[in-house]
């Protein structure tokens, strides 16, 4: 698969994600209204079927800036 075909899948796929997962936009909205910001600290937690918590958290330096910038302009 070449970058424009994984391009177009990644799109699809995240059209699709969107449309099951309706409250992620408003929240992801929210996100980009506050601002990434160097010192913004960013957690995530995965929940298994089984009960298994997996949880980790960063705080964004500057050199993640551009990435959440295009993340941003990808995403929409």
């Amino acid at each position: 698969m070449n970058r424009i075909e994984a391009a177009a899948r990644l799109i699809s796929a995240w059209r699709a994600f969107r449309k099951n997962h309706p409250k992620f936009g408003p929240f992801m909205q929210a996100v980009e209204d506050a601002g990434v910001q160097e010192g913004t600290v960013m957690e995530m937690s995965f929940t298994t079927p089984e009960g298994k918590n997996i949880a980790t958290n960063i705080r964004v330096q500057a050199g993640d800036l551009p990435l959440f910038e295009i993340l941003g302009e990808v995403l929409k």
